[in-house]
């Protein structure tokens, strides 16, 4: 899935994983589902910052 993000935390637990967060824009409801079908699954996390993705 790729959606337009930003990321807006980032904290440390002890036994060294993180908790990341991001804020959306609205979203379709398209993507919309594919979020919350994918709530709680595990997988790979690419973010990408491009001027392009810069409001």
């Amino acid at each position: 899935m790729k959606v337009p993000a930003q990321l807006t935390g980032a904290s440390f637990s002890k036994d060294g994983g993180m908790r990341i967060t991001f804020r959306t824009n609205e979203l379709t409801p398209e993507q919309e589902k594919e979020v919350r079908e994918a709530f709680q699954d595990f997988g790979d996390l690419t973010f990408d910052v491009t001027a392009e993705n810069i409001n």
